[in-house]
């Protein structure tokens, strides 16, 4: 309880006045700091503020609920109210909020930033989803998977599993380009030109990043902005290319702790979350089709936007020993200019095989700043600890016993589980996997 308590809720006070209403706003803050102290965990999750703030108003409803019939208005809606207040107050002096709305711009020392990112780019670099990527990753605790210590007994016992088992090359060898991360992978590079070129800035990518005092862990960013003139230099990005899900710009649990290792790991205060999603045409009609009528266009890069004013453009996907590659046609090209480069393309992939031309339009984008929260971290970090050292332990003394239960098929549309669970079944119609379920790199 507040210490505030006592002294304002007397038979004299008038909780209506602006001296109420300040002391009131102080003993909500006191209460948000208990609540935060108590539940170090609880920002992770997207609903975080809704609860803090339910928390707190009731607690000072049950207090306060004596003055409930001095007006006709509830009490509730005005200490409501108050906690608002002094949750923004929160989050503007001890704790920043879990995700602002938008890419706001802070201001940081640029020589501090030119520290940190030359110390980034001189750990050595292993490109992104290169063999020597995976096995260099396979030996950390990394960001993109660092969440499950944070769920449930089945997720951390399948992190223990992954990172005691013998890395395995083979695991990442397949390319099936229907899958979820398959597709976030193909428009990647495409999320972030956008971004680019939205916020007129550059994007440098880095390879598998340890962190400098924390030996267990290590994050891989999707990239840092590195222009020195742009107001995001030394800003972290995380790109979510989505399927089917809705875009909310309210990160899901599991890229909020994402976010929050990576900024850790690289020393850095901030990152954009990036959400795009991006539709195929069926054909190359209908791409050309879904473009401003000629005598309405005003220049000829005006074929690279949809008849209502949407970037679209153009991807080649070809097989190169085994591997899919793309080559992404430039922003506003015209038509002319596309047809060369076509022809550029299949030149440098003439050895190969071209599988097919993919034909796309952005049907939405999505960019909020997620800003480090060192307080969480300083809770977060013995859970790290606590779960690498039951690694470091298994690794040695066996790990069997963590191993997924076998599963067996008795038809199509249900499942049984050998062993203890023997009993149990599973209609499979009823699971849907998230668009970016398969997703932690």
């Amino acid at each position: 309880m507040c210490d505030y308590m006592d002294a304002i809720a007397t038979e004299e006070f008038n909780i209506y006045s602006i001296e109420s209403a300040i002391e009131i706003i102080k003993c909500a803050f006191s209460l948000i700091t208990d609540y935060i102290n108590e539940h170090p965990m609880a920002i992770i999750n997207p609903s975080f503020h809704e609860e803090l703030v339910v928390n707190v108003t009731e607690v000072l409803v049950i207090q306060f609920s004596s003055f409930n019939h001095l007006e006709d208005e509830p009490i509730e809606n005005l200490i409501e109210m108050y906690v608002e207040e002094a949750v923004r107050d929160f989050y503007t002096f001890v704790y920043p909020k879990r995700s602002q709305v938008s890419s706001a711009i802070y201001s940081y020392p640029t020589n501090i930033i030119d520290i940190k990112l030359t110390y980034i780019k001189s750990i050595p670099f292993q490109d992104q989803r290169s063999d020597e990527w995976y096995e260099k990753r396979h030996s950390y605790l990394t960001a993109s998977s660092i969440w499950k210590a944070f769920g449930s007994e089945s997720s951390r016992n399948q992190l223990i599993f992954e990172k005691c088992s013998p890395f395995n090359k083979e695991k990442y060898s397949g390319t099936n380009t229907d899958s979820p991360m398959h597709w976030g992978q193909k428009y990647e590079c495409l999320s972030k030109h956008l971004y680019e070129v939205e916020y007129s800035t550059e994007v440098t990518e880095y390879g598998c990043i340890p962190h400098k005092y924390i030996k267990c862990l290590a994050a891989s960013p999707d990239g840092i902005n590195t222009l020195k003139l742009s107001p995001r230099y030394g800003r972290m990005i995380e790109i979510k290319n989505i399927v089917n899900r809705d875009i909310d710009g309210m990160p899901k649990s599991e890229y909020w702790v994402q976010m929050q290792l990576q900024m850790e790991v690289c020393d850095l205060d901030e990152c954009d979350f990036i959400e795009t999603r991006f539709k195929e045409y069926s054909s190359e009609e209908e791409f050309l089709l879904d473009s401003i009528p000629l005598e309405e266009s005003l220049v000829e890069t005006d074929f690279g936007l949809t008849k209502d004013g949407r970037k679209k453009g153009v991807i080649m996907q070809f097989l190169e020993l085994g591997q899919i590659k793309y080559e992404y046609a430039p922003f506003g090209i015209t038509k002319s200019e596309l047809l060369k480069w076509e022809e550029c393309a299949m030149n440098k992939y003439k050895d190969d095989v071209w599988v097919k031309t993919i034909y796309w339009h952005l049907d939405e984008f999505s960019c909020v700043l997620v800003k480090r929260n060192k307080l969480w971290f300083s809770h977060a970090e013995k859970i790290i600890k606590d779960i690498w050292d039951i690694i470091t332990y298994e690794k040695i003394n066996g790990y069997a016993h963590r191993a997924p239960r076998k599963r067996k098929f008795n038809n199509k549309n249900t499942l049984h589980y050998e062993g203890e669970m023997s009993g149990c079944m599973i209609d499979l119609e009823s699971l849907k996997m998230s668009d970016d379920a398969e997703e932690e790199l």
